[in-house]
């Protein structure tokens, strides 16, 4: 109702109007569907965003979090996941989640689910494509590589964490599991899977060629649209006096880690443009042309020297072997010692060079008890 209240300087008298009965308020609605993120990996954390909604008096947000065998049925309450975020726990591994948003006022309220969330797993989702591609069951295996993926996008534990899965283009860590299973591109399992010739030896702790012995990657970095002045090879392993670790020849246009009795490592255009050497003991060998006149050459994410004489040279258009040279075509340069890891990717700084042989060397003693 309304008081009404009449004053002068001889005093003042109130009364009040008749009362309006019930007012009437606005029931909670709500437009649309909550949404959620993308996290699907066992220890992320998934945040729901809520629809939009009307009601008067001002409705009051409530949280649920469900889980779903299937995702789209048999839907249960996750115990104490009442809040807009929820981190995800082994119990979700397989399982699919969703975020059931409330609005209450006095007159009621209303309810909306989200989206099913992906299927949740202990791993991140490009590895898990790998396992699924490889063939990869051991436990150890799998958090191996599932950390070297984490590693590379610099979610991990490397010096300076940074992202270096998306400049990297063909990635081979050697699987203890078979040879078959060390074929596969952990970037794309589906791409470039490498074609082995003559049954290079393979071991736990790598694979070992020798005359005719190699793989074709079947990566060829010009169709690729590899930039000529950004690009750069990885090798780990040892060098047993034999050539080429990987890599590729055409027209005196070279891409490719060799030693050989000249000990020449990181071609990058002409022969004449190689950069240091390195010794037999295990390492990873890391060749980076950034332009036409700087070719650096990585021991162990250290710097061995830059190479500045000019060279236009370009990329040879034709498919990486590893353990011998592609040229033109043909294998050469079989290489005996052992690998246990390849990659293909841009030119990388310093510091991503560190973090690479972080995520290499990391992997090398996590996939086998005592390391390799």
């Amino acid at each position: 109702d309304c008081v009404v209240t009449a004053t002068n300087g001889l005093g003042g008298t109130s009364a009040d109007s008749n009362d309006i009965e019930n007012i009437a308020g606005i029931a909670p609605s709500i437009s649309g569907v909550p949404t959620i993120s993308s996290q699907t990996e066992v220890g992320e954390t998934i945040t729901a965003t809520p629809a939009s909604v009307t009601g008067s008096p001002t409705p009051t947000t409530s949280w649920q979090w469900e889980r779903s065998s299937n995702g789209a049925t048999g839907w249960a309450d996750i115990i104490g996941a009442t809040s807009s975020t929820y981190t995800l726990v082994p119990t979700d591994d397989t399982k699919y989640v969703r975020a059931v948003q409330t609005e209450t006022n006095v007159l009621g309220s209303d309810s909306a689910n989200s989206a099913s969330s992906g299927q949740v797993s202990f791993y991140d989702a490009d590895a898990a494509a790998y396992f699924a591609a490889a063939s990869i069951t051991d436990p150890t295996e799998k958090d191996a590589v599932n950390q070297l993926v984490l590693d590379l996008k610099g979610t991990g534990s490397t010096t300076n964490n940074n992202n270096i899965w998306d400049s990297m283009n063909a990635i081979y860590p050697v699987s203890p599991t078979s040879l078959a299973a060390a074929a596969f591109n952990l970037k794309n399992p589906s791409a470039f899977e490498i074609t082995w010739y003559n049954s290079p030896t393979h071991a736990t702790t790598g694979i070992t060629g020798g005359t005719t012995k190699y793989g074709d990657t079947g990566y060829d970095a010009n169709s690729e649209g590899m930039s000529n002045n950004d690009f750069g090879i990885t090798y780990s392993g040892v060098y047993l006096g034999g050539d080429y670790a990987m890599g590729v020849l055409s027209a005196g246009a070279y891409f490719a880690i060799r030693n050989a009795s000249s000990k020449k490592i990181f071609y990058a255009g002409g022969s004449s443009t190689s950069a240091l050497g390195v010794d037999t003991t295990r390492s990873v060998t890391t060749g980076i042309r950034s332009s036409n006149i700087s070719r650096e050459i990585y021991k162990n994410g250290v710097s061995n020297g830059t190479n500045t004489t000019s060279d236009t040279k370009t990329l040879p258009a034709l498919t990486i072997y590893v353990l011998a040279l592609d040229n033109a075509g043909s294998p050469a340069g079989y290489f005996a010692g052992e690998a246990d890891f390849w990659a293909v990717h841009t030119a990388l700084t310093g510091g991503e060079v560190v973090d690479l042989y972080d995520a290499i060397s990391t992997y090398n003693a996590n996939v086998i008890s005592g390391g390799r």
